[in-house]
């Protein structure tokens, strides 16, 4: 291989060198600039409220299992509390029709 490369005249050993690095250097510049890069996207700093959905399969366990009956039945008159309404000890939830059936 040495012996090729001495046959080859003396500017053509350096020509063929810069050649390569030229044409490297071109298509790395090329390439590289070719990508449009969009800008990050931002937003003004508030304060809000969180909301988070999930989507997903599975079985839902109750984390705490509480029982909860009557001591008395009866039709229901009125219903003081709404659905995913928080309640406390003591706090009036339904009266039922105190008439005997």
């Amino acid at each position: 291989m040495k012996d090729r490369l001495t046959h080859l005249p003396r500017w053509l050993r350096y020509l063929i060198p810069a050649v390569l690095i030229v044409a490297a250097v071109w298509g790395w510049k090329s390439y590289s600039s070719s990508q449009d890069v969009p800008p990050p996207s931002t937003a003004r700093v508030s304060r809000e409220t969180v909301r988070e959905t999930v989507l997903a399969t599975g079985i839902i366990e109750a984390n705490q299992l509480i029982s909860v009956g009557a001591r008395v039945s009866g039709q229901i008159e009125t219903l003081a509390v709404k659905l995913g309404q928080n309640v406390a000890q003591g706090d009036l939830i339904a009266q039922i029709d105190s008439q005997d059936q």
